[in-house]
């Protein structure tokens, strides 16, 4: 199982295998995080064939464990009890009409965001676009997104640095942007991020003095 402390990229999660109580489901898809408070609060799996339903919802509270170095996601819920939620959620959709449409599928929660989605959006500070969102870091302890990986270099090298959602105004899906309430500057001066090494509290520090943020630990 993981440690507390470990944090994890949205765009590594989307590959971890998913095992029920009882014995393989399938592979995560997507992440479902919520802007008003930046927790990802369901994982969109797909079953592989385990089951009928080809897509189906997990609340996070429902994993139980994520397991090095075999990437597993273990749940607490059976796979005869995942079928029943998804029946019954299908059930509800097909009543009030916003059923998808799509065979063996319920529809996302409206309110939720796609990480999949938000990669590769630009971030615009509030001096112009600084670079584009290569994925979010989670506390697999608290799903909290306590991260944005940005890539803040030009065509001809990458340049990795991390914002706290603190920062985020709003994201506009129209458009494709994340909007911060940064300047361009202070990105392209923040430290650089090394997604190889671990993340230490050091180095938080030295990012949070950067921008001038009450440190919250």
């Amino acid at each position: 199982t993981c440690s507390a402390e470990m944090l994890l990229n949205s765009h590594e999660l989307t590959r971890y295998d998913v095992a029920a109580s009882d014995g393989p489901l399938g592979v995560v898809e997507d992440l479902l995080f919520d802007e008003t408070d930046w927790v990802v609060r369901q994982l969109a799996v797909n079953t592989d064939g385990f089951l009928v339903h080809h897509r189906v919802m997990i609340t996070t509270q429902d994993v139980a464990a994520i397991e090095l170095p075999s990437e597993t996601l273990r749940l607490r819920l059976s796979r005869a009890e995942i079928k029943d939620k998804s029946d019954a959620a299908m059930a509800r959709q097909e009543g009030d009409g916003t059923r998808s449409g799509k065979p063996s599928t319920f529809a996302l929660a409206t309110t939720l965001s796609s990480a999949n989605a938000a990669f590769d959006y630009s971030l615009h500070a509030v001096d112009g676009r600084v670079g584009l969102v290569h994925g979010l870091l989670i506390d697999t302890a608290t799903w909290q997104i306590r991260y944005i990986v940005i890539d803040a270099g030009d065509w001809l090298e990458y340049k990795f640095t991390l914002l706290s959602p603190r920062v985020i105004s709003g994201l506009n899906h129209a458009d494709r942007q994340f909007l911060a309430n940064v300047t361009k500057q202070q990105v392209q001066d923040s430290p650089p991020y090394n997604a190889d090494a671990e993340l230490s509290r050091d180095w938080e520090a030295f990012l949070y003095d950067h921008y001038g943020w009450p440190k919250d630990w």
